[in-house]
């Protein structure tokens, strides 16, 4: 290859091309930073959910798991008939309070069983074997104007702080 005299050519040429090249991977790198800082959901999830008519829970003890996760796969809730200890239905986040995974409902055991960690919650929520600190936590459930039950995830009731006893955090049936 033969050598080309360091003309003002040359020069100009050379830097052109090492100024484009260090442009396009600055362009390059602020485009990877944008894709990392930019949220990837376009919309807050929802978190008020109609689920039903009270009639549809009706059956004693029993565990409703349509809405474990949401249609967008977040965790959701279970819809939870209390009786015959108390005639209340509760929605129980479907959250373990050990590291976030999702409990499944054991019917043969009558517990919330975490495959993670092996944290056991009863009907109610109240954690009783396993890591977990503190039982899974309810949200606020209400009867609509047209009779459907309705579960708000914005509003979070605490066991161990006492809020379980807020009429907002239960649904009485019967």
């Amino acid at each position: 290859m033969p050598w080309h005299p360091l003309t003002r050519r040359n020069i100009n040429l050379s830097l052109t091309l090492g100024w484009g090249a260090l442009a396009f991977c600055g362009v390059a790198a602020l485009a990877v930073v944008q894709d990392f800082l930019a949220p990837k959901v376009g919309r807050e999830p929802r978190k008020v959910w109609r689920v039903g008519r009270v009639a549809e829970f009706t059956a004693p003890g029993m565990v409703y798991e349509r809405f474990k996760r949401t249609p967008a796969g977040e965790p959701g809730f279970w819809i939870v008939n209390l009786a015959p200890a108390q005639p209340h239905l509760v929605a129980l986040s479907t959250v373990c309070t050990h590291l976030g995974c999702i409990p499944d409902w054991l019917k043969a055991d009558a517990k919330f069983k975490c495959p993670c960690h092996g944290s056991g919650f009863h009907l109610t929520g109240v954690n009783f074997e396993g890591p977990a600190p503190r039982p899974l936590e309810r949200y606020g459930i209400s009867r609509d104007a047209d009779g459907y039950v309705v579960v708000d995830m914005t509003r979070v009731f605490r066991q161990e702080l006492g809020q379980c006893d807020n009429r907002e955090s239960y649904l009485m049936i019967g």
